[in-house]
């Protein structure tokens, strides 16, 4: 559960489906396949990562690939993106 306050008010609540491991949080790969053999193909992963950084911060990796074919000829698309947030002091 991610809870966002402000002003000691929460503003806003979103539920996360995933697993903790050790010291950060994964969240379930959301895959979409779409297959019909040696014509078309697509494949899309979608994923998360949050964990605590130094000072309290928090960061937060994405991973976002796909890939897919026409008849035989492959194509792909991979980001992963790496942000860091710093605790706001008061």
């Amino acid at each position: 559960r991610a809870i966002l306050t402000q002003n000691n008010q929460i503003k806003s609540e979103l539920i996360l489906k995933g697993k903790l491991r050790d010291n950060y949080f994964v969240s379930n790969s959301r895959r979409t396949i779409i297959p019909i053999p040696f014509i078309y193909g697509d494949i899309k992963n979608n994923q998360f990562q949050l964990a605590l950084g130094e000072s309290n911060s928090l960061l937060v990796d994405r991973l976002n690939n796909q890939w897919g074919w026409v008849f035989f000829f492959l194509a792909s698309n991979d980001q992963t993106k790496h942000n860091a947030y710093k605790t706001i002091e008061k």
